[in-house]
């Protein structure tokens, strides 16, 4: 998970180090006295709702209407899911299977 990244992996890493950097700033220029807070710690996620292990379901947001069914994926705990989705932990194969079905899809476009 990002939290056991080393100091010493962070420092050696030109990438990571200018992010980390980046996250500070923004951070300390948030008008948010909790955000603020969270400057002295910008290597971290302030809301961590990754599954630490299994899989889940990723499933967008937004979809478009015109799509015939709504992109869903299926993911391991080693990837970091975006703000611009839901999860769903601990998923199985039978879960995937019944949200990209037609019925559900059906169900979706009169909802």
């Amino acid at each position: 998970m990002p939290e056991d990244a080393s100091p010493a992996v962070i420092k050696n890493s030109p990438f990571i180090r200018e992010r980390v950097r980046k996250v500070r700033k923004m951070r300390l220029a948030s008008k948010k006295a909790a955000t603020q807070e969270w400057a002295d710690f910008p290597a971290l996620f302030m809301e961590n709702r990754q599954p630490w292990e299994g899989n889940y379901l990723i499933v967008p947001r937004v979809s478009s209407e015109r799509r015939y069914y709504v992109l869903t994926g299926f993911m391991t705990s080693d990837t970091i899911a975006s703000d611009a989705v839901q999860i769903i932990p601990d998923a199985a194969l039978y879960h995937l299977g019944v949200l990209t079905s037609s019925v559900h899809m059906v169900w979706m476009r009169a909802s």
